[in-house]
């Protein structure tokens, strides 16, 4: 298996499990309009994702990994911060407007098999959190360099969100387009620690 998320990172999102959540922000390009449902995953993402805890936040960042055949992997980096960035020329934060109780986060794994051999990897892909009986994922793109995207599960399947879906297939072969893809290899964070 490959993990791309380090032990410190797991630690602090262990850490606010059963903690509230006051608010999820993203840090996206300054040409960013609230129409999320119309537009490409691509003008969707974010470059920074922050969760709003008790007195602090939580920074997510898919800081992707470039081996020394050229294959990218997302990489996960996760920091506890007092403050988000400043807007800036290029980036503004976005309120998601998501509150409640963390019940669980679970990492997402894909399965895969190398061109020159039988042999299955897995890779990390996707943070899961379940806040107050809803379900968000933080996925972490290869494919789109150091971007993140958060679905909200209950929504991504409603008529509007076509476009997002499609995207997501293109970027994930054969993967179902509600996302069911992702409970075959969801692991609890705690155990992963």
């Amino acid at each position: 298996m490959i993990n791309h998320i380090n032990k410190k990172s797991l630690d602090i999102l262990a850490g606010i499990m059963n903690q509230h959540v006051d608010n999820i922000f993203s840090q996206k390009l300054f040409w960013f309009t609230p129409d999320r449902s119309q537009k490409e995953l691509d003008e969707n993402n974010a470059v920074v994702i922050y969760i709003q805890t008790q007195g602090s936040y939580i920074e997510i960042v898919n800081d992707y990994i470039e081996t020394e055949e050229y294959d990218e992997y997302p990489n996960f980096e996760v920091k506890r911060c007092n403050r988000m960035s400043e807007d800036t020329d290029y980036h503004q934060i976005v309120s998601n407007n998501i509150n409640g109780t963390i019940e669980q986060i679970s990492i997402v794994n894909d399965e895969f098999t190398t061109f020159y051999s039988d042999e299955i990897n897995s890779i990390d892909i996707a943070i899961k959190i379940t806040i107050s009986g809803h379900d968000y994922y933080i996925i972490a793109w290869d494919a789109i360099q150091g971007n993140l995207s958060l679905i909200d599960k209950s929504i991504i399947c409603k008529e509007d969100f076509w476009l997002i879906r499609s995207q997501i297939s293109k970027f994930w072969i054969n993967k179902d387009l509600d996302l069911r893809y992702f409970y075959r290899k969801e692991i609890p964070i705690t155990d992963r620690l």
